[in-house]
């Protein structure tokens, strides 16, 4: 069976448009322009960064018109490896969801952008940066979709540079453009 690689992190852009959205999952289908999407997991208690998604633009899309809504807006890549086998699991035509485009450090969203922690080629493999001490990433959120509505608008561009600022102390850099894999 086929994986898909979502968010997708290649390119000029990073995108996202699969995990997590669940019919239940409303909130998530409708982020705004400057929203903070922080992927992880929780490791050894600790909440661990693996991609901050900085929502650029979204657009809404179904198995039966993802490809006049999105297909010029992607990488044929992006195409192949997450919206192809998204789609071919699933049965439904109207089912909807949301891809969103990340702000890039060319194009910020009020100074934001997305990134991964990375280091840089050749110095080896890296931990995960554990960033749970910034206020709404705790550890026992365990994979969850969490809105932390309780940060205000005015706030999220202070969080998302106190999450780049945890990142970079744990002698990390933000990567933010990731050369898609040569094809063997």
């Amino acid at each position: 069976m086929p994986q898909n690689t979502d968010p997708f992190v290649f390119g000029d852009q990073f995108l996202y448009t699969f995990c997590r959205q669940t019919p239940r999952a409303k909130k998530v289908h409708s982020l705004a322009p400057g929203s903070v999407i922080v992927f992880g997991s929780v490791l050894r208690h600790r909440f661990v960064c693996d991609t901050v998604l900085v929502v650029a633009e979204a657009l809404s899309h179904t198995r039966s018109n993802w490809r006049a809504v999105v297909e010029e807006k992607v990488p044929k890549e992006f195409a192949l490896t997450t919206l192809e086998p998204m789609y071919a699991w699933r049965p439904s035509n109207d089912r909807r969801f949301t891809l969103y485009l990340g702000a890039t450090p060319e194009r910020p969203i009020e100074g934001m952008f997305s990134f991964v922690p990375c280091r840089a080629a050749g110095k080896g493999r890296f931990e995960r940066p554990s960033v749970d001490a910034v206020p709404g990433l705790p550890a026992a959120n365990r994979q969850a979709i969490s809105f932390n509505d309780w940060i205000t608008p005015t706030e999220v561009a202070d969080r998302w540079r106190q999450l780049a600022e945890t990142v970079l102390a744990q002698g990390l850099a933000l990567g933010t453009r990731i050369e898609l894999p040569k094809p063997a």
